[in-house]
């Protein structure tokens, strides 16, 4: 009945403001075509035909809604914010608070302004898409590529300093390291990790890529 009347609510709302008829047809769109669940209706066809904010725009927030709003909550045993009662500034302030808290997934070293997190799973590196455009967060057969018995990930946010070694990951392998910026460029040619990064980052980078290399001695034995 609640999901009904907020259907009933949201085709009111679209007719009312677009001066049209056709408020039943659009919100069945939102919801059929688009995925929009019937709880968040009323919120996502205001922020369409009260405010204006374009489709595609208000789409996106309500994925990140549900992606990280909702899990984090969720995650903290925290009620879940009303977004029916929230205009879409208000939502993107929530949504942006969340992500920050959301999107540092297994933590290993969190001193001075600098975030050291390693990944465990693909969902871990799906938190990561924030200002980054790292390719192990696309799919999860580039997460696999990176992340297996011979190689592991350490992402690193760096609040001491600007791009583009604010957000960089480091590929620690048994011989080696790649490093790579927040653009997905690798940068390990051109500057060296060991001269970009903070020294405790680099200590923890050489304990991981020692560790690699006993485990897979370790396997081959």
């Amino acid at each position: 009945m609640i999901l009904f009347e907020g259907y009933k609510k949201a085709v009111e709302i679209y007719n009312k403001y677009s001066g049209t008829d056709n408020g039943r047809t659009t919100v069945t769109l939102y919801n059929n075509e688009l995925g929009v669940s019937k709880e968040y209706l009323v919120w996502f066809t205001s922020c369409i035909v009260c405010y204006n904010i374009p489709l595609y725009i208000v789409l996106n927030a309500y994925k990140d809604w549900k992606r990280y709003v909702v899990s984090y909550y969720r995650k903290t045993g925290q009620p879940i914010p009303n977004i029916e009662s929230l205009n879409y500034q208000q939502t993107m302030k929530i949504i942006n608070e969340c992500k920050r808290q959301w999107a540092k997934p297994n933590p290993i070293y969190n001193q001075n302004g600098v975030y050291v997190g390693e990944f465990k799973s693909f969902s871990d590196a799906n938190m990561l898409p924030i200002n980054t455009n790292w390719c192990i967060t696309k799919t999860k057969s580039r997460y696999n590529e990176f992340n297996n018995e011979n190689s592991k990930c350490l992402y690193i946010i760096n609040n001491r300093n600007q791009d583009p070694w604010r957000r960089v990951i480091a590929v620690v392998y048994t011989d080696r390291v790649e490093y790579w910026d927040s653009t997905n460029i690798r940068m390990d040619d051109n500057a060296s990790y060991e001269n970009t990064l903070p020294s405790e980052v680099v200590d923890i980078i050489h304990s991981k890529c020692q560790k690699t290399n006993e485990n897979k001695q370790h396997k081959t034995r």
